[in-house]
């Protein structure tokens, strides 16, 4: 069975959803990223708060802009926010993409290490998209690879993708380090990535990004 993640969104539109990648995108030129990194963490952890008064307990997992990432209080950020909404560190996944990773390697590993010593899972989030090299990698402070859509979504129609997901669950296996498919839509994908050993997955197969308040139902279902 593959473990399913969805993305949950706080605006109703659907339309919002395409539109936040340009919206992210533009906070990325203009500086704003860090701070908006800042408010969708304590906006996410405050669901899980609530998300937990209902009896109902998941991992979440946010984004941490690259600009946040290069920060040397980016630990004390995040223990801070799990203080105020009283929610256990296990609960919470920093992803980061691997290309962020790298603008500032040294300060990056610094800042993860001190996220991971907090009980906060840290994953590297459209893996396959960005340049570290296998030497690296294997030092870097991660729990969790994310193969990027672009890999997934070819899949079913191309040797070469699918060869590099294999790649990548192969060298996720050998490092230790869970591996979660990213863009699934298709289940002919889910068969593939069965047979490839992927065993978590997320995509709009099972669902569209939801408000929030409806996760807890869909997770039952």
């Amino acid at each position: 069975m593959v473990g399913v993640e969805a993305l949950v969104r706080w605006n109703h539109p659907t339309e919002g959803v395409v539109d936040a990648w340009r919206f992210i995108d533009t906070a990325e030129e203009i500086g704003l990223a860090p701070e908006l990194s800042r408010v969708v963490m304590a906006r996410s952890l405050e669901t899980v708060r609530g998300w937990m008064a209902e009896g109902f307990d998941t991992r979440v997992r946010v984004n941490v802009a690259a600009g946040q990432l290069q920060s040397a209080d980016l630990a004390d950020q995040v223990e801070a926010l799990l203080e105020k909404y009283q929610v256990p560190p296990e609960l919470l996944c920093v992803e980061i993409t691997e290309r962020s990773l790298m603008l500032d390697l040294d300060s990056a590993v610094e800042a993860l290490v001190a996220v991971r010593a907090l009980g906060v899972e840290v994953a590297v989030d459209d893996f396959g998209t960005g340049f570290s090299s296998l030497a690296r990698l294997k030092h870097l402070p991660v729990d969790t690879l994310k193969i990027d859509r672009s890999f997934v979504s070819g899949i079913v129609s191309s040797a070469t993708d699918r060869e590099i997901v294999r790649t990548i669950i192969w060298l996720s296996r050998g490092l230790g380090l869970d591996v979660v498919a990213e863009g699934v839509e298709h289940p002919e994908q889910v068969e593939l990535l069965l047979e490839l050993g992927c065993r978590r997955a997320q995509g709009w197969l099972w669902t569209p990004a939801v408000p929030a308040a409806e996760v807890p139902r869909l997770a039952r279902v």
